[in-house]
């Protein structure tokens, strides 16, 4: 039921301003009118706060361990120090990463041309000679494999990893690319990956050990939230000299409340009823078993206006009804219902709506399977004593004579729902002569 809205205004004195908005937020039953929201430097800074502990949780949550307590509270004080930390733990990490990426690729040089040290090569440039290394295509390998003395040291991907010892400039080689070895030795390299790999582990387990605190962290989050919500309420007042003021909808019965918080804060009020339907905010409020199929509405990112229909109760029905007879299998109706309930005993801290949704439509299934007959698609199983009691003739799904009469039933389905469209648009029209035109289509 979409609930009927009231529109708001409220005017309180200048100096009073942030003492009456502190009033409203505890009382909490009034919707705000959208303003542009205005600039102010208390904004900005709430705004860059809000986005620093966003992207401390983003950097946190690949940390956050399955079945960890994440309900460890840091003291508020101690959340923008632990931000710090965290962040000069992340860029070290990001740091030793690099380093550690770059060391592979060493390590993984020595591989192909195999293992020695600098030293040795400076050695032999001492003796006169330099040990060159080149990697080659097959083309380029084609010319000089019968002209230079050399030592093919691994072939990959079609190229050839060649050294040449010569004592000069070699005309033949002059023209390829010389491939120049790491600084540091294997040796070096191995340790100094233990080293980086050690450091990495260590700033990883600091940060699993932050991630307790994310729970602090989102609630400190919802803080700053309220807070650039209160600012931006507080500044985007209307001023009008001394006094200013703000525009809102709240609940009809809800007015009371408004009434006796403008009484006990000697603040001005002025209630009418809303005079645009497409920019007044729509409040469904449904007993507990038709808001089972909010989840279905959330999905779909669908919200009746407020000059609209609130259909939850009869798209519950037909959904309900389509969907038993788009499945159609009792069998697979039963797994439903199981897997269903064991994903709710697992996952407790969701809200019910959706187990409760797949209750419903999984029991529908069932019913509709066992009237059709059908379990698991077997007609030996419809056929057992029990099963084949549960059948209704005009609509066993193994019988060739039922077509026509299923036609029907649909047809009666499609009747119904499109008469119950036009009969609520024809009570809603009940004053205008367009009720006559909607009563017609029935």
């Amino acid at each position: 039921m979409i609930e009927k809205m009231k529109k708001v205004t409220l005017l309180v004195s200048e100096a009073e301003r942030k003492q009456f908005v502190s009033a409203l937020r505890e009382e909490g039953i009034i919707h705000i009118k959208q303003r542009p929201i205005p600039s102010s430097h208390e904004i900005t800074f709430i705004e860059e706060k809000i986005s620093k502990v966003e992207n401390i949780l983003n950097l946190l949550m690949p940390f956050r361990e399955k079945n960890a307590d994440i309900n460890v509270s840091a003291r508020e004080k101690n959340i923008e120090e632990k931000e710090e930390e965290i962040e000069r733990l992340w860029e070290e990490r990001t740091e030793y990463e690099a380093e550690e990426e770059k060391i592979t690729r060493k390590i993984s040089w020595f591989k192909i041309w195999g293992k020695f040290k600098p030293e040795e090569l400076e050695f032999i440039k001492e003796k006169g000679a330099n040990l060159r290394l080149y990697r080659l295509n097959a083309s380029e390998y084609k010319k000089i494999k019968n002209k230079i003395e050399h030592v093919v040291t691994a072939k990959e991907n079609g190229y050839f990893h060649i050294a040449v010892l010569e004592d000069g400039e070699n005309i033949q080689t002059a023209s390829f690319k010389e491939i120049i070895p790491p600084k540091e030795d294997p040796e070096t390299l191995e340790r100094r990956k233990k080293e980086v790999e050690n450091a990495l582990k260590r700033i990883n387990d600091a940060l699993k050990e932050e991630s307790g605190n994310i729970q602090s962290f989102k609630e400190y989050k919802n803080k700053l939230e309220k807070e650039k919500e209160f600012i931006t309420v507080t500044n985007g007042m209307q001023e009008e000299g001394l006094f200013c003021y703000l525009e809102g909808f709240c609940p009809a019965r809800s007015i009371k409340k408004i009434i006796s918080l403008a009484q006990r804060n000697r603040i001005g009020y002025l209630i009418e009823d809303p005079d645009d339907p497409d920019n007044t905010p729509t409040l469904i409020t449904n007993p507990k078993w038709i808001r089972i199929i909010s989840p279905v509405f959330t999905f779909m990112n669908t919200l009746p206006g407020y000059g609209e229909f609130d259909i939850s109760l009869y798209f519950l029905v037909f959904f309900s009804l389509f969907f038993a007879m788009l499945i159609g299998d009792a069998g697979y109706g039963i797994l439903f219902l199981a897997i269903t309930f064991f994903a709710r005993r697992k996952m407790k801290n969701i809200p019910a709506e959706p187990f409760f949704l797949m209750y419903l439509l999984s029991v529908g299934t069932i019913v509709w399977g066992s009237i059709t007959g059908t379990w698991f698609g077997s007609e030996k199983i419809a056929a057992l004593p029990f099963f084949n009691h549960l059948v209704i003739g005009k609509i066993n799904s193994f019988s060739d004579t039922n077509q026509n009469f299923l036609i029907f039933i649909c047809f009666v389905i499609g009747a119904v729902h499109l008469t119950i469209a036009h009969a609520l648009r024809c009570i809603r029209m009940i004053n205008s002569p367009k009720a006559a035109a909607e009563a017609g289509r029935e």
